[in-house]
């Protein structure tokens, strides 16, 4: 119920990249009162994340593996080139985030409607997926290559803040 609701609230703010997080500290519910209360935390610096996501730089690509799948991520100098060709380009953020980009090959399709929308996205040539910071494209990557057989998308890279667009 409500302790889900907190937990998934987090998860939330970490993919949108949005939100003060509760890193170092740990929120009490008492379920009597309805009171809140938090309490730090110290971290262990022993434990290191890079099981879950690690970088193998090349020069404009790099590889990224996002829970055990690969994914494969292009820079922004990369992508403001790809961007003036007839490329494909999935834009998986809402409809009301700016800068808006234009490009002939251009899907806008939100995350939360992709599972719907999945047929809509060129399995036979090169997709290139991104949203603001690149945090909820790779999770479309992590989606659409591990449930819809997709291989052919490629990231961009900490996502359009990264990039200096001429739109």
């Amino acid at each position: 119920g409500i302790i889900g609701l907190l937990m998934a609230n987090e998860v939330m703010k970490i993919c949108l990249d949005n939100g003060s997080v509760l890193s170092g500290k740990i929120q009490l519910f008492n379920g009597l009162t309805g009171e809140f209360s938090k309490i730090g935390i110290q971290k262990n610096h022993t434990l290191k994340l890079e099981a879950m996501q690690t970088n193998y730089e090349f020069s404009s690509l790099s590889l990224c593996t996002f829970d055990n799948v690969k994914i494969q991520e292009l820079d922004s100098d990369a992508f403001n080139e790809l961007i003036k060709t007839e490329a494909a380009f999935l834009d998986v953020r809402e409809k009301w985030e700016q800068p808006r980009v234009k490009s002939k090959g251009l899907l806008e399709i939100p995350l939360d409607q992709l599972e719907n929308r999945v047929k809509e996205i060129p399995k036979n040539k090169q997709v290139i997926v991104f949203c603001q910071s690149g945090g909820r494209s790779k999770i479309a990557i992590h989606l659409l290559t591990k449930h819809f057989g997709f291989n052919n998308l490629y990231n961009l890279k900490d996502g359009l803040k990264s990039c200096q667009l001429s739109l």
